[in-house]
């Protein structure tokens, strides 16, 4: 069983196999050449709930006892970053501090936590 230090470490992996490579190329291309623009609204709005992945899973992390520190490193983001992203949930649901962010999270149900 690994700790919870081994599980924070980055990691990575190397693919050396020629042909797999070309089959993740090709994908790749094939998946382009398909894809649209995307429409970006220029005037974004804010919603009842939080929406954006990277957003929902740093809170989720923060509400689950995560420290500043392991956050980054777990959805591989600067701290400078993941500060941001509390900092705007933070406004959002007009909190002052980490805790009152945490009870107004799990008041709302922004995050429906098992």
């Amino acid at each position: 069983m690994r700790s919870k230090q081994e599980e924070l470490q980055p990691r990575a992996l190397a693919i050396r196999e020629p042909g797999l490579i070309a089959y993740l190329v090709n994908t790749f291309e094939a998946l382009w050449e398909r894809a649209e623009p995307l429409a970006v609204d220029a005037h974004p709005h804010r919603t009842d709930k939080l929406t954006d992945a990277v957003q929902r899973t740093i809170l989720e992390l923060m509400v689950r006892g995560q420290t500043d520190s392991a956050i980054p490193k777990r959805v591989g983001l600067s701290v400078r970053t993941v500060s941001t992203y509390i900092k705007r949930a933070s406004e959002f649901f007009d909190c002052r501090s980490r805790a009152e962010l945490g009870y107004r999270l799990a008041k709302s149900g922004t995050l429906d936590l098992d």
